[in-house]
């Protein structure tokens, strides 16, 4: 009885192919996708609408997440909010005028209490957005 074993070349080497890209950075995912959804710190790749951290080094992941069904509430959320109120425009546009004149970083706003006390005292202070969304929206503005 004689046996015959054939190998092919690509039986040979067992190992699957890595589909991720090593050497892409999150810089370059930003410059990709667009700075107006993502942004770079510290060698990771944030997402603005989300406040989120998004794995950069395979395209599907960030694509995946920009069609996630939190992404796309929370993204026609912030593009409702900052359309359809106008009184509460003008406290936020005077809100980051004055944060930025007393050089106050905008994350301030984040902060527990400061956001209580808005909610509390300003009339349409439950309604001013987080410190991201002030600066991709209202930043550039002035």
């Amino acid at each position: 009885c004689l046996r015959i074993i054939v190998v092919f070349p690509f039986m040979a080497n067992n190992k699957q192919r890595n589909k991720t890209a090593v050497n892409i950075g999150p810089e370059q995912r930003v410059k990709e996708f667009g700075q107006d959804k993502f942004y770079a710190e510290g060698g990771l790749l944030w997402c603005k609408t989300c406040n989120e951290l998004v794995d950069h080094v395979r395209c599907q992941t960030i694509t995946d997440h920009l069609g996630t069904k939190k992404h796309t509430e929370r993204a026609n959320k912030r593009q409702h909010e900052a359309t359809n109120n106008p009184t509460s425009n003008t406290l936020v546009m005077e809100l980051v005028e004055a944060f930025m004149a007393a050089n106050i970083p905008l994350e301030k706003v984040d902060n527990p209490t400061m956001r209580s006390f808005m909610q509390k005292n300003l009339k349409g202070g439950g309604g001013i957005p987080q410190a991201n969304a002030l600066g991709e929206l209202y930043v550039t503005k002035i």
